[in-house]
């Protein structure tokens, strides 16, 4: 992974535009598959997760 020093690089490698809150979803390999931002409901996250696994 890249050595970040600032915020705005931080969020350009996670693919994320700094918006809060924010969740990111891994696969069982550790690969991210998915960058939720902003607030969501439940179903949101779960069908993330189902996606991912």
């Amino acid at each position: 992974m890249a050595q970040l020093t600032d915020e705005a690089g931080f969020a350009k490698e996670l693919g994320w535009n700094g918006q809060y809150p924010v969740t990111l979803i891994y696969n069982r390999a550790g690969e991210r598959v998915q960058v939720i931002e902003g607030g969501q409901d439940a179903a949101t996250f779960e069908a993330a997760v189902q996606r991912a696994m």
